[in-house]
């Protein structure tokens, strides 16, 4: 049954291209910009029977994926390329073993970077761990090659990567759409030691398996249909992979120019023999390729061997920049300083957007920490905060500036550590998320109790893992599907460690979230804050009836600016000589009342 055409992002494409082959099991930890694919996933989950998960890191996705896919059961598992670092010494170990179940992994690129601390491409890690990796270049591909991965997984007993950008991820495609399909899979986990059991005896033979795998599966892109070499009568030609070929299409229909252009979005193993097409109708080719030139070097290897007499361009020749997420002004760019041929775009002056400074959320509960961690610290000589993955890096920037390093995922606890390791005398403080806690921080701060570090932690409990999107984390006590599950207790592991100093304290409390973090600075050895308070868009939405005929106004105001310069939230703002609240803003939390030092900011019921 055909279900017709809809309107979808590439994340939804790629969520029903998935259901229409009919996996069993779907795993992810969320991250920009793949974090709607198991969303989409979960909306079916019930009616066609599969099993999806918000994994507590992006490593146990991957493994409870390969566990499915060991069982014959097609498994999909997805993140973004920052999360493939974490889950990147399983994936070199199940290409070894292979997988039996068709075995997919959605990994979200982003080239500029917009919401990432660095670009990684996640080709080097296809690469470095030999297995197939696509590119689609729009929703209906993206679609498609996620069936098309799990038949390449199956066939040559490896997992597959779909790279995708958020150029692919959030654009709005027309996706011709199949039928849904119930997991047709009977599990059933057949022993065979001498492939699963990854020692060294087995290891050779492994390897030299999942080299002939490579390439063959080099052979089979070769007569891939969706690498495609367009023939336009041109000596100019263009290589361009995955959504970058819709940026070279713009660039020559715009300049009115003809290239030959290689579509190309089988991008690991690379094709030689269609690459070898591509060579010889060519005089020069432009590469266009987002990150970084590894189709360009694998052409330039390519292009020598056939003594290939032409210019190889791209990244390596600076005609394609190798920072940034590019676009077809770029690339057309690119092509005419080639040709010789004027650039239309370079007239065009595109104004600068002026800079917009990130904040934290009206309400909060992470800026009352902030401001309560702040005040206790600027009592001391000299202190380091050290921050981690989350919303609650945006408190780096100003007024806030209330951290002063910020690395990766769980790396707060490790780096603080190592500054004290180190025998730094300041205070250190790690700042973590909830989320961010279950994700990788546990090992970290199992890892300072042990040594008996010096050092404060702070935990910023709201519930959720919020800046994806507010996905339940292993302290939220629901699912993915909205199933209630167990709650692991923060309290409760904390204390398990052996940690001495532990304190619960609400954010939305000031003075007694004030002491707890005061007595934590002044404990002798490693001490633990809990801030928990639930995420101020999530308690908005469930706001008590009653609480609605409250507001907080500014009454008495001395423009002392201590509430704008120290605190920040959003709601507050200067208006006519005096701070004022916006009410559409303000969610009535009360604890700009408590930072007025002049008790200027008053609650006000219906009688006002």
């Amino acid at each position: 049954m055909n279900l017709g055409r809809k309107i979808l992002t590439g994340n939804e494409a790629i969520a029903h291209g998935a259901l229409e082959a009919g996996i069993g099991v779907a795993t992810s930890y969320p991250g920009t910009p793949v974090s709607e694919v198991l969303k989409n996933i979960c909306v079916y989950s019930k009616c066609v029977g599969v099993r999806a998960e918000w994994s507590v890191n992006e490593k146990m996705a991957l493994e409870v994926a390969a566990g499915a896919s060991y069982a014959g059961v097609r498994a999909l598992c997805s993140m973004k390329h920052l999360g493939l670092n974490t889950a990147l010494d399983s994936l070199s170990v199940i290409a070894y073993t292979g997988v039996n179940g068709g075995l997919v992994l959605i990994i979200g690129d982003d080239p500029e970077p917009t919401s990432s601390q660095t670009a990684v491409d996640t080709r080097y890690h296809a690469i470095l761990s030999k297995v197939p990796c696509l590119e689609p270049a729009n929703g209906q591909e993206a679609k498609d090659f996620v069936l098309e991965a799990f038949e390449l997984s199956e066939k040559f007993k490896v997992p597959v990567i779909i790279r995708i950008t958020p150029m692919i991820a959030h654009s709005i495609f027309i996706v011709k759409l199949g039928k849904k399909l119930k997991p047709f899979r009977n599990p059933k986990f057949i022993k065979d030691p001498d492939r699963y059991v990854c020692m060294p005896h087995n290891t050779k033979m492994l390897h030299d398996q999942l080299n002939q795998k490579e390439e063959k599966i080099s052979v089979f892109f070769a007569a891939s249909k969706f690498n495609k070499l367009e023939l336009d009568n041109a000596k100019f030609s263009i290589l361009a992979s995955g959504f970058s070929y819709n940026y070279v299409k713009d660039a020559l229909n715009i300049l009115g120019l003809k290239a030959n252009v290689l579509k190309l979005l089988t991008t690991n193993p690379i094709p030689e023999q269609t690459i070898n097409k591509l060579i010889s109708v060519s005089e020069n080719i432009l590469v266009v390729e987002e990150l970084e030139p590894i189709a360009e070097g694998f052409l330039s290897v390519v292009a020598q061997k056939r003594g290939f007499k032409g210019k190889i361009l791209g990244k390596l020749t600076k005609h394609i920049p190798r920072v940034g997420e590019l676009n077809a002004q770029i690339v057309a760019g690119a092509i005419c300083s080639i040709n010789g041929k004027k650039n239309p775009f370079s007239k065009i002056k595109i104004p600068k957007m002026p800079r917009t400074v990130p904040s934290l959320c009206a309400g909060c509960p992470h800026r009352s920490s902030y401001y309560v961690l702040h005040k206790v610290l600027r009592k001391l000589k000299g202190y380091n905060a050290i921050g981690d993955r989350g919303c609650y890096n945006v408190g780096a920037h100003p007024p806030l500036r209330a951290i002063d390093a910020c690395l990766c995922m769980g790396a707060s606890i490790g780096i603080g550590y190592g500054l004290v390791a180190a025998g730094v005398k300041e205070k250190t403080v790690a700042v973590i998320g909830d989320s961010t806690f279950f994700h990788s921080g546990i090992t970290a701060l199992i890892n300072a109790v042990q040594h008996g570090i010096n050092m404060t932690v702070l935990i910023l409990d709201n519930d959720y893992t919020s800046m994806t999107g507010h996905q339940p984390n292993p302290g939220t006590g629901f699912d993915a599907c909205g199933r209630k599950v167990n709650i692991i207790n923060i309290e409760k592991l904390v204390k398990s460690l052996g940690v001495k100093y532990y304190r619960r304290a609400d954010p939305y409390s000031l003075k007694a979230a004030e002491k707890a973090v005061k007595g934590a600075i002044e404990f002798k050895g490693l001490s633990v804050v809990h801030m928990k308070r639930e995420c101020a868009l999530v308690s908005q939405k469930k706001i008590n009836p009653q609480d609605k005929d409250i507001k907080y106004i500014v009454k008495g105001c001395r423009l002392c600016m201590h509430c704008i310069n120290t605190f920040a939230c959003p709601a507050l703002y200067v208006e006519n000589g005096t701070v004022k609240i916006s009410q559409w803003k303000c969610i009535k939390c009360g604890v700009c009342a408590q930072v007025c030092p002049f008790d200027a900011i008053k609650r006000m019921n219906k009688a006002w």
